[in-house]
């Protein structure tokens, strides 16, 4: 199996993970509680820096282009899996492979 190959499947699995209705749910309850609770909202942007930051220094091994334009496409990407959640409680009935498969090769596309 080829690498992109590799990461066109591990891509499609976390995907997939985002489009379960339990995390999806839990998922939300967290950031609203991130709204309430200052500390939890320290934590999550905390976690989500140090992500985005061990994002880059994968992506940078495999695409030549600028940090900035990295960082942009990191964040495009981030909203994008983000707003699963808020898409599975709003259309319950939505196929959910389909649009893993769609989701995951504008991912790959971006950062292969």
């Amino acid at each position: 199996m080829g690498g992109e190959q590799e990461v066109r499947e591990h891509v499609k699995r976390i995907v997939l993970s985002r489009l379960d209705s339990q995390t999806a749910k839990i998922s939300l309850e967290i950031l609203s509680e991130c709204t309430r609770n200052g500390r939890m909202g320290e934590i999550l942007r905390e976690f989500d820096a140090q992500w985005r930051e061990a994002l880059l220094e994968v992506m940078k091994k495999h695409i030549q282009v600028s940090d900035d334009d990295l960082r942009r496409r990191i964040e495009m990407n981030l909203t994008l899996m983000d707003g699963l959640s808020p898409r599975l409680v709003a259309h319950p009935d939505l196929d959910r492979e389909a649009l893993a498969a769609d989701v995951t090769e504008h991912i790959v596309a971006c950062h292969c």
